[in-house]
């Protein structure tokens, strides 16, 4: 593959794949999902001290991460399946239709949602989305739309932004940045102002 379709690639939304995985069930590739959106906002206060009209730092406060998710109605709702797709983990029994409970996405436990995106020119990459709490849920019917479409909002715990393999560096530390030292040698992590550094090994 050249370095030009390596260095210059994006992806569309008929790249992508979705995949929901509800907390110790088995995972279930929704195909009607259409969009899918997240935002990340996290509450940050200015401090202030006497003798100066400018803040001399701020303080952070919790993080929120939510988003939207729009599917096209097909024949079956989201909910239901879920269900089938996980008859073990929900215990289903034989009850009658009128005597069973229908749950309701705002009732069904955290799930995951993996997106990932593989185009035409072999480029990948993947976004994963933690802990998935559904808070709203609507739907539209009108003679006006050619197909019906429903709105789901969520709250997440936390989220994976968008990561390409091919890309990306892997850091030979877990969690710690890979960089290449100009005096060390020893193969040890570096500390530099303040932040470690996965040891290249060599010098320049």
């Amino acid at each position: 593959m050249s370095e030009y379709i390596k260095t210059y690639t994006s992806f569309s939304g008929v790249d992508i794949v979705p995949t929901i995985t509800p907390l110790g069930g088995k995972p279930l590739v929704i195909g009607e999902l259409q969009t899918v959106s997240y935002s990340i906002h996290r509450e940050k206060y200015p401090v202030y001290t006497l003798n100066s009209i400018n803040p001399r730092g701020f303080c952070y406060g919790p993080r929120t991460i939510a988003g939207t998710l729009i599917f096209t109605v097909i024949d079956i709702h989201l909910v239901r399946k879920i269900i089938n797709n996980n008859i073990e983990m929900f215990k289903l029994q034989s009850a009658p239709h009128t005597a069973r409970k229908i749950l309701k996405m705002d009732e069904m436990p955290p799930f995951d949602i993996t997106i990932t995106i593989h185009n035409e020119y072999g480029q990948r990459g993947s976004i994963c989305i933690y802990g998935v709490e559904i808070v709203d849920e609507g739907q539209t019917m009108s003679i006006e739309d050619l197909m019906t479409e429903q709105t789901m909002s969520y709250l997440a715990r936390d989220i994976d932004l968008f990561h390409n393999p091919e890309k990306d560096y892997d850091p030979v530390i877990p969690g710690v940045q890979t960089y290449t030292p100009t005096t060390t040698t020893t193969g040890e992590p570096v500390n530099i102002n303040g932040q470690w550094y996965a040891s290249g090994g060599g010098t320049k």
